[in-house]
């Protein structure tokens, strides 16, 4: 909010910039690694749902 309000001071664009930067390769090794096992347990509610006869 300072930055829409006061305008950017000194080099907290860049920092910005940089946090960003290191969150994109953390959240696709995440999103990599965990994509297994959500689909896992994706089939096995899907299985469980299955079995319950209301779809």
């Amino acid at each position: 909010m300072r930055e829409c309000v006061g305008g950017i001071y000194g080099n907290d664009y860049w920092k910005d910039i940089r946090n960003v930067l290191v969150y994109i390769p953390l959240s696709l090794l995440v999103g990599i690694v965990l994509r297994k096992k959500v689909l896992k347990l994706n089939e096995f509610f899907e299985e469980k749902l299955s079995q319950t006869g209301i779809m």
